[in-house]
């Protein structure tokens, strides 16, 4: 009897826990995302902005610098916007957001749509002055010398200073080893080598 007692109890435990999982969402999390044409530009070039969802947006909002642009009903949206002259570097700061419809509800209940709004999307720009520019594709950042930035990578006078340790070190060990089998020779004279 008291087996028949835990049967039931742990059978009528596992129908109410089923029942409570009937209250998840039956839709996956929309996804959102954007992308800039350039992370660096130079003041008073283009910036093209491009904003993605997963769902299909009632309206998008972007920003950028005091401008804004909006689209209705679009699961995407590419703008470009004018970036100010600047005189020394600066960064600015570029948002999106989407409005869209949502529809949520338990397992067997009704699902009602709610208007929601997916979190604001922020990515900095850089912008720099025309001075730094050398001639490039607009938008893009040069070197003062119009070759390559400075990548971080070792200067000259590390790579000759490196080498002359490298020929001093083997300079030393040859003359160590001379000195080790001129000893052991003086050491044993009547041994051939």
């Amino acid at each position: 009897m008291k087996i028949l007692r835990l049967a039931v109890t742990a059978a009528a435990t596992l129908a109410l826990m089923l029942l409570g999982v009937g209250t998840a969402q039956a839709y996956p999390a929309p996804v959102f995302n954007m992308s800039l044409s350039n992370q660096v530009v130079v003041g008073g070039h283009s910036l093209t902005v491009t904003v993605k969802a997963s769902v299909k947006c009632t309206m998008w909002e972007m920003r950028f610098d005091g401008h804004s642009a909006h689209t209705t009903n679009s699961s995407s949206f590419t703008h470009t916007f004018a970036t100010p002259v600047v005189k020394h570097k600066t960064v600015r700061q570029v948002t999106a957001q989407c409005t869209y419809s949502s529809a949520a509800g338990a397992a067997g209940h009704s699902i009602r749509i709610t208007q929601a709004t997916s979190p604001v999307l922020r990515t900095n720009v850089t912008l720099l002055p025309a001075s730094t520019h050398t001639g490039a594709a607009a938008g893009q950042h040069n070197s003062a010398a119009g070759g390559l930035p400075n990548t971080g990578g070792p200067d000259l006078w590390i790579l000759i200073a490196a080498l002359a340790l490298l020929g001093g070190g083997g300079i030393a060990m040859a003359r160590s080893r001379r000195r080790t089998s001129a000893d052991s020779n003086s050491a044993n004279p009547g041994v051939a080598s």
